[in-house]
């Protein structure tokens, strides 16, 4: 989950942030994605967040783990048939939040609960909608017709205007999902033309995880350059 909030997943927070957010809601996770809920938990206590460019872990991804289901396109259906309401009860979806399921919406949709038990209702105000439904329209074309009548209808319940929300919608196409298809594509036609071939290194016989760290802290080293402006 590449995001500027604090998370208690691959995170490091101090125990007490964690006891403020369990002396508020009586616990530290919820909604339909935990993790997302304990980063939104956190993020509204902490005081000072740190963040680094280099990886202290790397997430590992089950298949029949949600992060498995979305890598073979799986994680995308009607809402009624989203395993995260298996067991679950009642649960009442946030209405300006897309009516299907995928990790777009599960993640704003909780994200959405998080605030409201967190008594934090003013920072909805700023939940970009546009931006929710441009990712989920580009992502799930097939759930457009639903994206966009659940938008405007999240307009009306916002007062917020149609005009203004949909300008902001088209310039949120552009400027989000479309130009980081546009960015894959390029980095993907530079790797396949190899047109920067000397920054491609490829190291043979690394017999595991710990000594290609070490080998990646070398050359990170010794060139002086960071992880993250390696990563397309």
């Amino acid at each position: 989950m590449e995001t500027d909030i604090p998370k208690l997943y691959h995170g490091i927070v101090k125990r007490d942030v964690l006891n403020k957010v369990y002396e508020k809601i009586g616990t530290f996770f919820g909604g339909l994605s935990p993790d997302v809920f304990a980063a939104i938990a956190v993020a509204s206590f902490a005081k000072n967040v740190v963040s680094i460019d280099y990886p202290l872990t790397i997430s590992g991804t089950c298949k029949l783990s949600g992060a498995g289901a979305s890598m073979r396109g799986e994680h995308v259906g009607h809402l009624e048939d989203a395993p995260h309401f298996k067991y679950r009860g009642a649960y009442k979806w946030a209405e300006i939040i897309p009516r299907f399921y995928s990790v777009e919406t599960i993640w704003a949709e909780t994200t959405v609960t998080a605030l409201k038990v967190l008594g934090r209702d003013d920072l909805l105000q700023d939940f970009n909608l546009p931006l929710l439904a441009a990712n989920c329209i580009v992502a799930h074309p097939e759930y457009k017709s639903i994206i966009l009548h659940d938008m405007y209808k999240a307009f009306r319940m916002t007062n917020k205007s149609q005009l203004e929300g949909t300008f902001q919608f088209c310039y949120s196409l552009l400027v989000g999902p479309m130009w980081r298809i546009f960015k894959r594509v390029i980095n993907r036609t530079r790797t396949i033309l190899m047109i920067n071939r000397e920054e491609i290194i490829r190291v043979s016989n690394v017999k595991d995880i710990v000594e290609a760290t070490l080998i990646l802290s070398e050359y990170l080293t010794t060139n002086n350059k960071r992880f993250i402006d390696l990563v397309p």
